[in-house]
């Protein structure tokens, strides 16, 4: 398990799903964790939040360690 103090806690996914704006949105950690681990899925409409309620695109998480719900992992590209 990797942890350390710059490891950035996920708690909100959304991302956009059509040309209008609406965004397909989620809490649900398993979602999240499958967000941040589907690298063949990455573009730049994905947008997490941390629990602090910083906001956070795919390609700022792409090298960091983050933490959803109780596992900690590298998000990699």
């Amino acid at each position: 398990m990797l942890t350390n103090s710059n490891t950035i806690e996920i708690v909100f996914y959304a991302e956009a799903f059509d040309n209008i704006g609406r965004e397909k949105k989620t809490k649900d950690l398993k979602k999240i964790k499958y967000a941040l681990k589907a690298s063949d899925e990455f573009n730049d409409e994905m947008r997490f939040e941390d629990r602090f309620g910083n906001m956070y695109f795919i390609d700022d998480l792409i090298g960091k360690t983050v933490k959803v719900g109780d596992e900690t992992f590298e998000v990699k590209e």
